[in-house]
């Protein structure tokens, strides 16, 4: 006589595994379904690249930081034949255009084709972007191998980063010439401001700028200020100056604005105080556009502040005199 127990549990088994072999075939297929997914996901949409913007609160210029584990991605997509718009600096910069406040009706043209980047091992490309009203630079990067990937690597507002304006300062006589030197940045303030040597027996300073400088307009009366303890010393000369140096055998000019204080009367016995060198907005362009005012720059001097605290409409640099 048969066992209908037995019977009973082999139908229980039975049942069992086809309930494991479906199980596993709808596991392995929204395995795959999510694989297939998250494939077309990247290929399918614009890639969420850009992880973070900073802005230049001097010059306005924007510079993204790349989600590193999505460019890669990106990459293996191109290689095989996907998002191949990322291989044309022009489409690249429509698509992400919007990040930077560059709307729709802008005009995207190249500028510069691609070229090979010798300091930074890359390929260099820059696209500009237009409407009535405004006009952007925006310059990308790609590895050199190819296919190339373009990736945004600076957007900058071309009338801001043409304003006329200070990119650096620097005292001549840092280092002295019987050899002695001496920290050029002595201390660096919260507020973003520097304070550096300046020896009285070369009291030279140069501000860089980037573009020339109306020389009238530098030697006009009040466009340069010094002070000591509040105190205005005369004598100082200033003078706009625009000099040719080589880099990679390209040559190009450099613009500044020469500071003197030889002539200020007894600078010698300063030494050991600060002197402010300010350049006012009388300094202009060649346009007549006035040196613009800046916000905070590190080793770039610092605006100077009035009374109240308030920024005044001037740039400038504060110095510790010294002498051997």
């Amino acid at each position: 006589m048969k066992n209908p127990q037995r019977g009973f549990i082999m139908v229980i088994l039975l049942v069992v595994i086809a309930l494991l072999v479906i199980g596993g075939g709808v596991y392995v297929y929204k395995n795959k379904k999510t694989e297939d997914t998250t494939s077309s996901a990247i290929t399918s949409e614009i890639p969420d690249t850009i992880r973070n913007i900073t802005t230049d609160a001097e010059t306005g210029s924007q510079k993204p930081e790349h989600d590193s584990f999505v460019v890669e991605q990106v990459k293996k997509d191109v290689q095989v034949g996907k998002l191949l718009w990322f291989s044309d600096p022009v489409e690249v910069s429509k698509k992400y255009g919007n990040r930077f406040g560059i709307t729709n009706n802008f005009l995207y043209s190249l500028k510069t084709a691609a070229y090979f980047g010798e300091d930074s091992g890359l390929m260099h490309s820059t696209v500009v972007a237009t409407d009535v009203t405004k006009s952007y630079e925006i310059r990308l990067i790609s590895e050199s191998s190819r296919p190339y990937v373009w990736l945004i690597n600076a957007v900058s507002d071309i009338q801001q980063e043409n304003k006329l304006r200070v990119t650096w300062f620097g005292p001549v006589s840092t280092y002295d010439i019987d050899g002695v030197g001496h920290q050029e940045i002595v201390n660096r303030f919260g507020d973003g401001s520097t304070l550096y040597y300046l020896n009285v027996k070369s009291p030279v300073v140069t501000f860089y700028l980037n573009q020339p400088a109306n020389p009238s307009s530098v030697n006009n009366s009040g466009a340069i200020i010094v002070k000591v303890n509040n105190t205005v010393l005369n004598g100082a000369t200033a003078k706009a100056v625009t000099e040719q140096t080589s880099y990679h055998g390209v040559t190009f000019p450099i613009y500044s604005i020469k500071i003197d204080l030889n002539n200020i009367l007894n600078l010698k016995n300063y030494t050991g105080q600060n002197v402010q060198i300010i350049l006012t907005d009388k300094i202009k362009d060649n346009a007549g556009n006035p040196l613009q005012q800046c916000d905070r720059v590190y080793n770039k001097g610092e605006c100077i502040a009035d009374s109240f605290g308030q920024k005044i409409r001037v740039f400038g640099a504060e110095l510790k005199l010294y002498s051997i």
